[in-house]
């Protein structure tokens, strides 16, 4: 029950912003899908965020330490995954947008929180879970997990901001 209030709640609120057609930066159908995605990477991020922190005498059963060094990280890479394809799609539908859509888009390319978001939350961790020998490192597993979050921070604060920054209806006065 909580799997599937969680995966409501993510939806709505990508429907919420993906429905306002006088925000052309948030007008997408991708939205709902997007935020579930970002949010199911974020929960397996912050998995592995904490399970890296876990004294070594805890992590000694062979199904917890597979799960951990294999299963985990794995996971977070197709999410990973998952994340850019969407954020790409996002990107390459602004670029094809109406003229307040452009404008927005522009502006997002432009910020630098939308560079760290690609460099530091999609990029590094992207790179960091891609090889087998780094991805069963809790080290690597922790340094990745935290530039996720530190990227997916940068991103909903960017996405609020430039979805506000093209005025409403602009010209039309």
């Amino acid at each position: 029950m909580s799997f599937v209030v969680c995966i409501l709640a993510q939806g709505t609120l990508g429907l919420t912003f993906g429905m306002m057609a006088m925000r052309p930066a948030w007008f997408s159908n991708i939205m709902p899908m997007y935020f579930i995605l970002s949010g199911f990477a974020s929960g397996v991020s912050f998995l592995l965020f904490f399970t890296a922190l876990l004294p070594k005498d805890e992590a000694n059963a062979p199904n917890v330490r597979s799960l951990f060094r294999e299963v985990l990280p794995r996971l977070f890479f197709i999410a990973i995954l998952a994340v850019i394809g969407v954020r790409f799609g996002q990107i390459v539908t602004g670029l094809w947008s109406n003229v307040d859509g452009l404008d927005a888009s522009w502006l997002q390319l432009k910020s630098p929180m939308f560079w760290i978001e690609i460099i530091i939350g999609l990029a590094i961790p992207l790179v960091l879970m891609a090889s087998s020998s780094l991805r069963s490192n809790p080290m690597v597993q922790f340094v990745a997990a935290s530039f996720f979050n530190i990227g997916i921070f940068f991103a909903r604060v960017e996405f609020l901001m430039v979805g506000q920054r093209v005025p409403l209806f602009k010209g039309s006065w």
